[in-house]
């Protein structure tokens, strides 16, 4: 399996759904630094952050419905 820079993927996602970082992390129950270090590049998402990210690219409403009724605590 060929593997993109993650840098790259999780920008690429958040700017396919046309969101800011700040709103990308809201919507999808992320902390903004995080979001931020996957960009930069300072930090790797773990395995379930990166699967999280994958569904969230596939299907964007769907997850932030599914956020909106079951937000974590």
């Amino acid at each position: 399996m060929v593997q993109l820079s993650t840098t790259l993927n999780v920008r690429h996602v958040r700017q396919k759904i046309g969101l800011s970082r700040e709103q990308f992390a809201l919507r999808y129950g992320l902390e903004v630094e995080a979001v931020r270090n996957w960009e930069t590049g300072k930090r790797e998402p773990d395995t379930a952050a990166r699967s999280y990210l994958r569904v969230i690219s596939n299907a964007p409403e769907q997850v932030e419905l599914v956020y909106a009724q079951n937000p974590s605590p």
